[in-house]
C-alpha cells in the first residue's frame, strides 16, 4: 500500500521514527516526510538507513531450532540484519541429525564474497564448519577485509552427532581463532581445542576456577583475543544450580565470571547458536565484547524462560 501511495502520512512518519530508534540513528524529525512522500521522485532528498549487519557462515538446521535458522531469528529479534553463507545442509530434528550434505569451500567463498560486496558485514559469526578447507576460506575472507569475527566452534550437536571433520579443529586453531574477536566454546569443545577430550569431564573442568584456567589456556594456545567458556555442562558434572560462564579478555588478562539463573527446561536445542549470534549482533551494533556478551546472555536467559513450557519436538516432552 505504501508504494502504491496508499498510506497515512503521520503513521508513516511515526514508523520511520521507530525504525531509527531501533537502529540507533538520530531523530528523523523533518526528514520523514522527504523519505515517505513521493518515494520514487528524483527531486526528493533521500535518507539512507543502514542497519547493523551480521554475515553468518554456518550449517542449516531443517528443524529450525539451531544453525542458520536460529542465528537469523536472533539477529532479527535484536534489530540486526542477518545474511548467510551456508556451509552444510542437515536433515535434523530436536532428536538428532540423520544426514549431512556439505557445501564446497569455493561455494562458501562465493557466498561470502557476493553477499559482502553488496551489503557490507559489520561482523561475521561462524557455526558449523565441516572441514579444514572451509575454515581456511572463511579465515582468508575475514582477514582480507578486517571484519570482526565471532567463532562458535561447533563440533558436536546437542544430540551427540559429530558435525566437523578432524581437520576442522586443526585449521580452526591455526587459521581462524588467531583472527577472532571472540570464541565461544562449551566445556567439551574446550577439551577438544586443548587436546584433552580423553580426560573425563569431572577431571577436566570440575569448578568455576578450573573454567578460568581453561579459558586462559585456550587464549594462550590459539591467540584468540577473548574467550567465552560456557559453563552449562557444570550443572551436569558439578551440581551447580546457576549458569556460570567465564569471559577471559586477553588485553587486560582478566577473567570475569558471568552468572545467570539456571532455567529448568528441555528446550535447549540451539542455545549455543543463539548466544553466539546474539553476541555478534551486539558487536555489529558497536558494543564492546564484554557488553555484547552480557546483553546476549540476558537475551538467551529470557528466551529460555519464555519457552520453557513450549512443546516442540523432543523439547518439552
Amino acid at each position: 500500500d505504501f508504494f502504491r501511495g496508499n498510506y497515512d502520512e503521520d503513521a508513516c512518519k511515526a514508523m520511520v521514527q521507530d525504525i531509527m530508534k531501533v537502529w540507533g540513528g538520530e531523530s528523523c524529525e523533518g526528514k520523514a516526510e522527504r523519505v515517505l512522500i513521493d518515494t520514487f521522485s528524483e527531486e526528493q532528498e533521500n535518507l539512507s538507513i543502514l542497519p547493523p549487519t551480521v554475515l553468518i557462515a554456518a550449517g542449516s538446521d531443517s528443524s529450525g531450532g539451531a544453525g542458520i535458522q536460529a542465528d537469523l531469528k536472533s539477529c532479527e529479534a535484536l534489530g540486526v540484519y542477518g545474511m548467510t553463507a551456508l556451509t552444510a545442509l542437515t536433515a535434523q530434528s530436536t532428536k538428532g541429525v540423520t544426514a549431512v550434505e556439505t557445501c564446497s569451500p569455493t561455494f562458501v567463498e562465493s557466498q561470502l564474497d557476493t553477499t559482502h560486496s553488496d551489503i557490507p558485514a559489520g561482523a561475521i559469526k561462524t557455526g558449523m564448519l565441516p572441514d579444514g578447507p572451509t575454515v581456511s576460506q572463511i579465515a582468508h575472507f575475514a582477514k582480507s577485509r578486517s571484519i570482526p569475527i565471532i567463532v562458535d566452534p561447533v563440533m558436536v550437536s546437542t544430540s551427540g552427532c559429530t558435525l566437523a571433520a578432524s581437520s576442522t579443529v586443526e585449521s580452526m586453531v591455526k587459521h581462524l581463532l588467531p583472527l577472532s574477536l571472540l570464541v565461544t566454546p562449551n566445556i567439551p569443545e574446550a577439551a577438544v581445542l586443548l587436546n584433552q577430550e580423553s580426560v573425563p569431564m569431572k577431571e577436566f573442568c570440575p569448578s568455576v576456577d578450573a573454567m578460568k584456567r581453561i579459558a586462559h589456556d585456550i587464549s594462550k594456545k590459539t591467540s584468540a583475543k577473548n574467550v567465552l567458556l560456557k559453563g552449562g555442562h557444570l550443572v551436569d558434572i558439578g551440581g551447580f544450580d546457576s549458569c556460570h560462564d567465564v569471559l577471559y579478555m586477553q588485553d587486560s588478562e582478566e577473567c570475569e565470571v558471568l552468572t545467570t539463573p539456571w532455567i529448568e527446561t528441555t528446550n535447549t536445542h540451539g542455545t549455543g547458536c543463539t548466544l553466539a549470534a546474539s553476541i555478534s549482533a551486539g558487536v555489529a551494533k558497536g558494543l564492546d565484547v564484554k557488553e555484547a556478551v552480557i546483553q546476549a546472555k540476558a537475551y538467551l536467559t529470557k528466551a529460555l524462560e519464555a519457552s520453557k513450557n513450549v512443546k516442540l519436538g523432543k523439547g518439552g516432552n
